[in-house]
């Protein structure tokens, strides 16, 4: 019974990071004007959008206009450099490759 409340405690701490990670603009990505203005004019405003963007899948973020597989490895390249997506999320990002 100890041991649920420890589990619960760490979990808050994680969303507590992820919710400070989930309202950073995507302007710190530093994104090429082409894929930054892709994903303004979709609404997408923070990493979190681009985040559960990229959770749906590949097809998700190549649905948008202008967005295609050159702009999907810059934004997930651009991810990993800011340490925004681990090597976990590989295999769901790169799907196709």
């Amino acid at each position: 019974y100890d041991s649920e409340p420890d589990i619960e405690t760490v979990g808050a701490k994680d969303l507590s990071k992820n919710a400070q990670l989930y309202e950073k603009p995507i302007e710190e990505l530093d994104l090429s004007v082409r894929v930054f203005n892709s994903l303004k004019r979709t609404g997408i405003t923070t990493i979190g959008d681009v985040l559960d963007m990229l959770d749906r899948g590949p097809d998700a973020m190549l649905a948008i206009r202008n967005f295609g597989e050159k702009s999907l490895d810059e934004l997930i390249e651009k991810l990993r450099e800011k340490n925004y997506l681990k090597k976990e999320g590989d295999s769901d990002a790169h799907a196709d490759e």
